[in-house]
This record gives structure tokens, sequence and C-alpha cells, in this order.
């Protein structure tokens, strides 16, 4: 039993090597995050906090997008964004040098990692055989990615989500990932459990 982010740390400590991160890398909580953006960006948001904060939230959407600052780079609509890119680019460039990861990192590089190691994703597929995911609503892209490496074509996997009980889209959750599920693993069987037994109206006491 497991979070997404205990399961990725628990990756990134056994495939330390394979990520080329050194064992006894440091982990970022939003406190860290925050001071090193406000150091690392001084000289393009002169500290302004309502700035830092739209600049984490944007990294931490990147990344839940699987997308690197490269990339980021190459996709650039507006003069925010490009400022924003700049940010995160240096931001990534502390982090790897520093050997220090963010609380992002814990799904999105064990997640890279199973997409481009095959020796290191069979290991996991083979050791996590069945998989259940609860509140699969709340998932982001980076999550769902993960999930779909680790099951492989195998998929012996089980999800439970509701897509209208999904409140964090602003935090990068992804609803429709439960109707991607369906092309992606056209075998999946769904069961709707279409009956509120909590507000039903049922008297359980005079039972």
């Amino acid at each position: 039993m497991s979070t997404f982010h205990t399961l990725g740390l628990e990756i990134i400590k056994r495939e330390h090597s394979a990520l080329g991160i050194k064992a006894n890398f440091s982990l970022f909580d939003e406190h860290d995050q925050m001071a090193l953006l406000k150091e690392l960006t001084f000289d393009l948001l002169a500290d302004d906090k309502d700035l830092l904060r739209q600049l984490a939230s944007t990294i931490s959407n990147w990344k839940s997008d699987l997308l690197t600052a490269r990339q980021v780079m190459t996709q650039l609509k507006s003069e925010k964004d490009q400022l924003f890119a700049e940010c995160y680019r240096r931001y990534e460039l502390y982090l790897s040098s520093c050997n220090v990861l963010d609380f992002d990192d814990l799904i999105t590089k064990p997640t890279r990692l199973l997409d481009e190691n095959e020796e290191v994703r069979s290991r996991w597929q083979q050791k996590i055989r069945y998989l259940l995911v609860d509140e699969y609503q709340y998932t982001n892209t980076s999550q769902y990615q993960l999930v779909k490496l680790l099951v492989g074509k195998r998929g012996y996997f089980t999800v439970v989500g509701d897509d209208n009980q999904s409140i964090y889209s602003w935090r990068g959750a992804q609803p429709q990932n439960l109707a991607l599920l369906k092309n992606d693993f056209p075998q999946l069987n769904v069961i709707k459990l279409e009956q509120n037994y909590r507000s039903s109206g049922w008297d359980f006491k005079s039972r």
C-alpha cells in the first residue's frame, strides 16, 4: 500500500544509479523550493511573491505534464512564458548539480526512467504484478503514464474513480484519464456503481 509519491521515492532509491543520482540525494519541500526559486530568480522576478507563487505552480504543472525545461523552451507563447522557462532552466540545473529532488520529481523521474529503460521497466513490472489505484480522477499526466508503464501489456490493474468528483484540476489533476483508460486498454472491463447507498433514505437503524 502506497501513495504515488511514496512509490516513486522507493523506485528512485532502488534505481538511483540508472537515474544518474547519488544515493544520498536530498528532497526539497515547498518551503525549500520557494526559498531556492527566490534566490535563483531575484534578477528576473525581483522578489515578487505573487510571481514566485505562479512560477512554482507553473513549474509543477510542467513537470506533471512531463515537460523538461528544454521542451518548454520550444513551445513558448508569451513573454511571461519565456521568463518562467528561463527560471525553470535555472531551477532544474541547480537541482541536478546539487543532487536534489523536489516533490514533483518523485513522479516524473521514475516515469521517465521506466519509459526509457527497458531493463528497469521489466524489473518493476515483475515486482508489481497487480495494481489497484483509488481516487483515480485525481491523477495527473505523469501519474497516469506511471500506471501505464507499471502494468505494461499485461494490464493487470483496477482503478476506482468518479469523474464528477474531481476537484484538483487546478493542481494538474486530469479527470479525463478515466476516459483514456478505455482507449489505452481496450480489454478493460468498466463497472459503473450508480446506486448511492450513503444518501438513499434507507434507515439502517430501524433494521
